[in-house]
C-alpha cells in the first residue's frame, strides 16, 4: 500500500518544481525585457513568448504574465511621455515652460 501513494506524491513534487522553475524563468524574461540594451530586451520578450506557450504554464499563469506585461507596457509608455514633456521643458520650450 505504501508504494501506491509514492508516485502521485513524486509527480506532484515534480510538477511543483517544474512550475517553480517556469516562474523563475518568467521573472528572468521580464527583467531582461526592461533592459536598455535592445538585444537583451528582445531576448527577454522572446523568452516570455515561449514560456507563455509552455505546457507548464496554467491558464492562470499565462493570464498573470499577460497582465504584468500589459502593465509594464503602459508604464513604459507613460515614462516615455514624461521624458518627452520633461525634455521639452528642460530646453526652455515656450509651450511647456512656466
Amino acid at each position: 500500500m505504501v508504494g501506491g501513494t509514492s508516485p502521485p506524491t513524486w509527480q506532484q513534487k515534480n510538477t511543483a518544481d517544474r512550475r517553480s522553475e517556469w516562474w523563475r524563468r518568467t521573472a528572468w524574461g521580464f527583467e531582461r525585457s526592461l533592459s536598455d540594451d535592445n538585444a537583451e530586451a528582445k531576448l527577454g520578450l522572446r523568452v516570455l513568448d515561449t514560456l507563455i506557450e509552455s505546457r507548464l504554464a496554467t491558464k492562470a499563469d499565462s493570464n498573470v504574465a499577460q497582465v504584468i506585461a500589459e502593465h509594464m507596457a503602459r508604464d513604459e509608455d507613460n515614462d516615455d511621455e514624461g521624458r518627452h514633456r520633461g525634455g521639452r521643458a528642460n530646453r526652455g520650450d515656450p509651450e511647456t515652460s512656466t
